[in-house]
């Protein structure tokens, strides 16, 4: 007797569509965990590809159901894809902003070159220009040696930075795509 009452009242509180939603978020739940298997990322460490394409390529628009495939489709030749593996083998390459953890619509985890340190990278003819005429510089008010030293810090922490990005590229093999991108930044310039 009590068992059927246990069961007329959990049929009476049985909705099939509440049941769905949650098997859905479940399953969804579940596709979150599978993209950081054998992963030392969290959810934390990453970033929509929404965010992607809008705040590091600067193209705007709503790409909340964007896939890593139609990446390729928006043009840009600051996407540089990289193995997800390389970033699990070198996290501090993500920690230090070099790699971008992307998750796409359907949740699926994908990484990336970061397009910010490609763009000061590209700069750096002008930046080593901007150090070397720094060097000429002469101070003749010791007040401002502070604000000299600073700027000297400045520039040769750029500097450095942007050497080892570009020896990630190298291990990354898009030494060549970075080129591409450094003919075509010139070529329009002339």
């Amino acid at each position: 007797m009590e068992e059927e009452n246990f069961l007329e009242l959990f049929e009476q509180y049985l909705d099939e569509e509440e049941m769905e939603l949650k098997k859905k978020n479940d399953e969804e739940e579940e596709e979150k965990k599978k993209i950081f298997t054998d992963s030392p990322f969290t959810i934390d460490d990453t970033i929509s590809i929404g965010r992607f394409v809008n705040d590091f390529l600067n193209i705007q628009g709503n790409c909340s159901d964007l896939y890593h495939s139609g990446l390729k489709e928006l043009g840009s030749n600051y996407v540089m894809g990289v193995d997800n593996n390389f970033a699990n083998k070198n996290p501090e390459l993500v920690y230090q902003g070099y790699l971008l953890i992307v998750i796409d619509a359907k949740h699926h985890r994908g990484t990336y070159v970061n397009p910010m340190y490609l763009k000061k990278l590209l700069d750096q003819k002008n930046l080593k220009k901007e150090f070397k005429l720094f060097l000429r510089k002469s101070l003749n008010d010791l007040r401002k040696l502070e604000e000299y030293l600073k700027k000297y810090h400045e520039l040769e922490q750029q500097i450095q930075t942007n050497e080892k990005f570009y020896k990630m590229l190298e291990e990354t093999h898009k030494v060549g795509k970075y080129k591409r991108l450094l003919r075509e930044r010139k070529d329009n310039n002339d």
